[in-house]
């Protein structure tokens, strides 16, 4: 009789679905035990997917370059990095997420820890916006990736985490390597803004200064300032300009937003404005980092989303989506209706779903702190404020009083900016019209 090898395990289950131990057995007809042998043997060349009655194996395949698993790290608010779970690739293109003790989150939504693509929360990791852009014309060339990030492929993605993902938003890692420098990381420090901040900019200018691919269209870059602590700081062009003139009134009013919204119970990032030379600069604190080494979650609401509800689009869609799956509270499915209003009061055209981020609980997810809240509908520099009207958001019952709340938060904001000396003639013209017409618009 032929003995039955590894080989002929590896064989079976090259090009195949994956297999229960019973079918395996039967295809090789070897007992229970002889098949927890030729398992064993065949070490991270089998992938077990599953756990119990419902284990099924299948071949196991290189990921990024690696042939056996890949480490998936956490760091901790004390700075501390833990290795929770390992990474490998199925020959079927499933990604699949091990370890003992698992987050719920990084289950994902089968519950198993397999995934038809790369994991959503590694997705959440990949260059975007304006430093994505100059991190991917950097690190681009050696990955074969293209400059632009959103045409990056799951493997490219991978690949860059691995190469370049010790100090990116959140507090998930990728790989040994990133994960042995993410608390080397040198940081750019920042205690005197007015000569340090412009050099910044210039750096930026430069493509020298990517750091962290925080989303966002809006130059930015990121620094470690004095007090602060981790800031994000977008910045205006010169204020000469038309672009920079508008941009600076827009940065105000995102400041000025967020404090309100702080005043309203609302977690925010703590966000700043300051004027050197001839640009304006709004640092907002970093609300996934903690002291100086430590980090926290944060993914963004689209990918929890597409993960879990797959609702599409809008921010109260997305966040009825995970609601009814129990994934979301009721407190912050709540605030997240009343912020999408809110931003639809102001003419915060820009409301994707990058704009919104959750922190994982136990067994769900929570909103985080709110940013970049401000009224995008008039950052084009061309468009004439005296001309320019926002429309109100729809009423609808079942949001009636939320419409009416936030309505009498935007008549105060608008007030405020109004009063504002920091902002154009303009801009206070427009703000002032906007006050009188939101309390119009409730009291009709």
């Amino acid at each position: 009789m032929t003995s039955i090898t590894t080989t002929d395990l590896l064989r079976i289950l090259a090009g195949q679905q994956p297999r229960t131990s019973k079918e395996l057995q039967s295809e090789l007809g070897v007992s229970q035990a002889a098949m927890s042998r030729l398992v064993a043997n065949a070490g991270q060349r089998v992938l077990r997917l599953g756990a119990g009655r419902s284990t099924r194996y299948t071949l196991a395949v290189e990921l990024f370059g690696v042939e056996g698993e890949i480490g998936l790290f956490e760091i901790d608010e004390a700075g501390i990095v833990h290795e929770f779970a390992s990474l490998r690739r199925a020959a079927t293109g499933a990604y699949v997420v091990s370890g003992r003790d698992l987050p719920f989150w990084a289950l994902g939504a089968s519950g198993d820890g397999v995934f038809g693509d790369l994991p959503y929360f590694l997705v959440d990791l990949r260059p975007a916006g304006f430093l994505g852009r100059l991190a991917a014309r950097q690190v681009g060339p050696e990955l074969g990736a293209p400059n632009d990030p959103r045409d990056w492929t799951s493997e490219q993605i991978g690949r860059y985490l691995m190469r370049s993902g010790a100090d990116l938003p959140g507090n998930v890692v990728l790989g040994e390597r990133a994960a042995e420098t993410a608390n080397r990381a040198t940081f750019t420090e920042v205690r005197d803004r007015g000569t340090r901040y412009p050099e910044l900019v210039q750096r930026n200018l430069n493509e020298e200064n990517p750091g962290s691919s925080a989303q966002g269209e809006q130059p930015k870059f990121l620094a470690h300032a004095e007090k602060a602590g981790h800031v994000i700081v977008k910045y205006t062009e010169p204020l000469d300009a038309a672009a920079g003139r508008r941009w600076a009134d827009l940065l105000v009013a995102e400041e000025h937003a967020l404090r309100i919204l702080g005043e309203n119970d609302f977690a925010t990032a703590e966000a700043q404005t300051f004027h050197f030379g001839d640009r304006v600069y709004l640092e907002s604190r970093r609300f996934d980092r903690s002291g100086r080494r430590g980090r926290r979650p944060a993914f963004s609401l689209g990918l929890v989303d597409a993960e879990y509800a797959g609702s599409g689009s809008g921010w109260s869609r997305m966040a009825a989506g995970l609601r009814a799956a129990s994934l979301l509270d009721e407190t912050s499915y709540r605030q997240v209706v009343w912020l999408e209003t809110f931003g639809h009061w102001i003419g915060n055209t820009d409301m994707h779903s990058g704009n919104v981020s959750l922190q994982p609980l136990t067994a769900s997810f929570a909103l985080c702190p709110v940013y970049d809240m401000l009224p995008m509908r008039l950052a084009r520099p061309t468009e004439a404020l005296a001309t320019t009207d926002l429309a109100p958001p729809i009423r609808r019952p079942a949001n009636e009083a939320i419409w009416e709340d936030a309505a009498r938060v935007a008549q105060t904001y608008w007030e405020r900016l109004g009063d504002e000396a920091s902002v154009s003639d303009e801009f206070r013209r427009f703000a002032a019209r906007h006050a009188e017409r939101c309390g119009t618009l409730v009291a009709s």
